[in-house]
């Protein structure tokens, strides 16, 4: 008995459930495709289920009449375009519920081949548009460019992409979502023209409805649209596996997976365009779409937009707000905001226009307003300053990203910080890295005016050298061309700049010990809306804050530092530092090796004194120790100035391997890091990782290298002796011009010969410094002649006083101070030469015509045997 009951209730509940489903209509604009994906994974995730609603979707066919349709509750939603607008204008009570697309995928196309490069093109070429795309952005853009429908040949056509490719018309619309994938497929080079670049950026794929959905079922057009902007969250959340039911369940067309996976990614860019949150519908955007159309001729009555968009939410506001506030927001339901106009991507006027507001903070004002109901209208300003003032003058209520400082005390209160930034200092890529603002704080910078940073730098650093600029990019284009030293700025700030006007001159040298912080100013009279938005973004997680600044700072895909790479980055760089150690090392190793040496043949000659004879007797090997030891000093006075070369070399690609990884670090803790930089950074690592292994190879073999002779080419053993010295010739700004045949091969002791240049140019590079001169050139050149090969090295250091020339060969003749040169570099160097190779070297000063310019120097030419 008791099962039965079981049984008839389980009835009851089931075929209960199944009378509470409601069955609704969804007409598609146009055939099944990526289109109205999110339709069809709110139906096949279960999320209309959620809301009791049983969907059927109508596919397009030819003579459905879709407004017609909805305002007769044939259907009950449907997709549209913008131009719905004039349908309410005509009396046609249609109401929007949300919008998919936040710019249109429709364009105008030509072929590359056409001539046809511009809209001013346009004229008596023949255009092939549909009716319904007519009243699209596509007349609105050729109206901008004077071009009248009378201009140009209008028809239609049911295959135009056949009759674009066949020539049999000139230009097309075009869906650049799908239409466009064909183009590339069939290998077809075109011109585009999106009417958002001519500032006409219209919504497209609109839900909407009627009147009566939107009254009487008001509920159930609330759960079916926020269920379907369900679904098309799922959708570009998981294209792969949407894109698999679509080829299952809705491929009508036939389409690849391939031309679907473009259309999806299309579509994604277009849904997310400015805005974080899918769907939304912004009433200045609509109003804007209206007063064009209206000039157009188009619409007929005005348009109530609150009649016109749909209200998704029955919004209440939360109770942490006292009565009195709750009293304020429903008395006062515009707040009027002055913005910063340029001041990207914190907050900006998108094409220059102050009525279409955009940035992270633009879009932390938005949920507030979603919050409070109310709305934040902008009251129009020319410039940073001009909104301060404003706000001063009570001509509008906030400033929605302002930095507390005290002289805006005196005329706005600040809400607690919802945006907390450290600043770092961008300097141009050859300037070294500094620790902060103290070690480069003498130099010139460069600040946008009316920057509250400016205040805090005059204050605590009051002889700062400052040079104010138009806008974020000016100061930035400073530092790039060299006009000042540096600037200082938020990293998202500086990666929006950077990335879109190409500043590839620019690196961030450091990290100054300031923290953007980013509150709302409000006037000073009105303490409690202080206190309500101060309330207002506290109720704004963490999480939504970083999702702002994401959206505004990284791409969309999904990026995160591979603990892995990162890890084997600080293992190269340990490795690194291991070898710096050890050359360390091998270095003390050599000096006490010297000096016991010194220390020994000190001890002999003291013995030799004490017996004359013996004295006399061992005077030859006494003078052969010598030599010896002549050689050993030189050797190590050499290897001195090749450590030095080492460490001008080694600083630069530390430095930024470095700032590399500090940079990801504090980018990854922002989630500024996205994979483009990350790999572009690694990259730049590797690259230096391996120069830096480079030298050591070369600064091995250049010291353990062994007296045996080999055939080996002159060219690359120069570009070897010039990678050595490369620090140098890079810190003393010195020009190396070089002029060998690259097939002149010789026999003989490569290692010494490398040698020998090293000490011919270290004394070049003394003397062009010590006199002073600017443009500074060393020339190196070599020929055979008589199988002799020819070895000269000139400077233009204005050459060797003639009364010392003879000596510049001899032991420990030097023209330095005595604690800067030795005299044994070009000793040495003679005797290697001369005693070594059964060569010959000579020095005189000549006069040489560089650049169509004369200068004076000194040429030293060794001459030695090919074999």
């Amino acid at each position: 008995m008791n099962t039965i009951k079981y049984l008839l209730l389980s009835i009851f509940i089931i075929t209960y459930s199944y009378a509470e489903k409601q069955n609704v209509t969804l007409q598609l604009q146009w055939k099944h495709q990526f289109q109205f994906a999110g339709y069809y994974m709110a139906k096949e995730k279960g999320f209309y289920d959620e809301v009791n609603l049983n969907v059927k979707f109508l596919e397009y066919k030819n003579g459905t009449n879709i407004i017609e349709d909805i305002l007769s509750k044939k259907t009950n939603y449907a997709t549209g375009r913008s131009s719905l607008i004039n349908q309410r204008s005509h009396g046609k009570k249609v109401v929007l519920l949300t919008s998919i697309l936040q710019s249109s995928p429709l364009a105008l196309v030509t072929k590359k081949d056409s001539g046809i490069r511009t809209l001013k093109d346009f004229k008596k070429k023949r255009l092939t548009i549909t009716g319904n795309e007519a009243e699209t952005s596509m007349y609105p853009m050729l109206l901008s460019q004077q071009i009248n429908k009378s201009d140009i040949i209008v028809n239609s056509s049911k295959n135009k992409l056949d009759d674009f490719i066949n020539d049999k018309t000139d230009i097309i619309t075009l869906y650049t979502s799908n239409q466009e994938y064909s183009l590339i497929q069939k290998g077809i080079k075109y011109n585009i023209f999106h009417p958002v670049d001519y500032s006409f950026d219209f919504y497209d794929d609109i839900l909407f409805t009627n009147e009566y959905e939107t009254t009487i079922k008001k509920q159930r057009t609330r759960n079916f649209t926020n269920a379907s902007l369900k679904g098309w969250k799922y959708a570009f959340e998981n294209i792969d596996e949407t894109i698999d039911i679509i080829l299952k369940h809705y491929n009508t067309q036939n389409k690849t997976r391939n031309a679907l996976k473009y259309e999806a990614r299309i579509l994604k860019q277009l849904a997310f365009q400015g805005i974080t949150e899918l769907g939304n519908i912004n009433k200045n955007k609509i109003q804007r779409t209206y007063d064009i159309y209206h000039i157009m001729g188009l619409t007929k009555n005005t348009v109530n937009l609150d009649k016109f968009i749909f209200n998704l939410s029955e919004h209440t506001i939360p109770t942490i707000y006292s009565d009195k506030e709750k009293e304020y927001l429903q008395e006062n339901k515009v707040i009027k905001m002055c913005n910063n106009p340029n001041w990207e991507p914190i907050e900006f006027a998108e094409y220059g226009d102050m009525n279409r507001m955009s940035g992270i903070a633009i879009d932390t004002i938005r949920k507030i307003e979603k919050q409070l109901n109310i709305r934040f209208q902008t009251v129009p300003t020319n410039s940073w300053s001009q909104s301060q003032q404003y706000l001063k003058e009570k001509r509008c209520d906030i400033l929605p990203s302002a930095i507390k400082t005290q002289k805006r005390e005196k005329y706005a209160n600040f809400t607690e910080p919802y945006l907390n930034l450290p600043l770092a200092i961008f300097t141009a890529k050859d300037k070294p890295l500094v620790n902060g603002l103290s070690d480069i704080i003498e130099e010139t910078w460069s600040r946008q005016q009316g920057s509250g940073l400016i205040h805090y730098m005059q204050k605590e650093y009051p002889n700062n050298k400052l040079t104010t600029t138009k806008n974020v990019n000016e100061a930035f284009q400073f530092v790039n061309n060299g006009t000042v030293y540096f600037t200082i700025a938020s990293l998202p700030i500086a990666t929006n700049v950077i990335s879109k006007y190409q500043l590839d001159n620019l690196q961030i040298a450091g990290y100054s010990s300031i923290m953007y912080k980013l509150s709302i100013a409000v006037r000073d009279d009105d303490i409690m809306l202080r206190d309500i938005l101060d309330k207002a973004l506290k109720t704004i997680s963490p999480k939504e804050h970083r999702d702002i600044l994401k959206s505004w700072v990284t791409n969309d895909d999904k990026s995160f530092l591979d603990s892995k790479i990162l890890r084997n980055i600080f293992i190269v760089l340990f490795i690194i530092a291991i070898l710096l150690f050890y050359r360390q090392y091998l270095l003390k190793k050599a000096n006490s090796n010297l000096q016991n040496l010194v220390n020994n043949k000190t001890k002999e000659l003291k013995e030799l004194n004490q017996n004359l004879e013996v004295r006399i007797e061992k005077a030859i090997i006494q003078n052969r120790e010598k030599d010896k030891l002549l050689d050993a000093q030189s050797k190590m006075a050499s290897m001195g100035e090749m450590i030095g070369n080492i460490a001008h070399q080694w600083r630069q690609p530390l430095s930024v391997i470095s700032t590399g990884v500090t940079g990801m670090q504090l980018q990854k803790e922002y989630g500024l890091l996205d994979d483009k930089q990350f790999n572009k950074t690694c990259e730049m690592i590797n690259e230096n990782a391996q120069y830096l292994s480079k030298t050591i190879d070369d600064f091995r073999n250049f010291i353990q290298g062994d007296r045996e002779k080999h055939t080996f080419n002159l060219a690359k053993s120069i570009d070897t002796f010039i990678h050595l010295v490369e620090g140098t010739i890079k810190e003393n700004n010195i020009d190396i011009v070089i002029d060998i045949d690259k097939q002149i091969e010789i026999c003989g002791f490569e290692n010494e010969l490398a040698q020998c240049c090293i000490n011919i140019f270290n004394n070049a590079k003394d003397a062009l410094k010590e006199k002073k001169i600017t443009n500074k050139i060393i020339l190196i050149s070599a020929s055979i002649n008589e199988n002799k090969l020819t070895l000269t090295i000139q400077d233009n250091a204005k050459g060797i006083n003639e009364n010392i020339i003879g000596k510049v060969f001899e032991p420990y003749f030097t023209t330095k101070h005595k604690f800067q040169g030795t005299g044994l570099g070009l000793n040495m160097t003679y005797k290697l030469i001369v005693d070594g190779m059964n060569g010959n070297i000579t020095v005189n000063n000549q006069t040489f015509i560089h650049n169509e310019t004369k200068y004076t120097g000194a040429l030293f030419q060794i001459t030695l045997p090919i074999s």
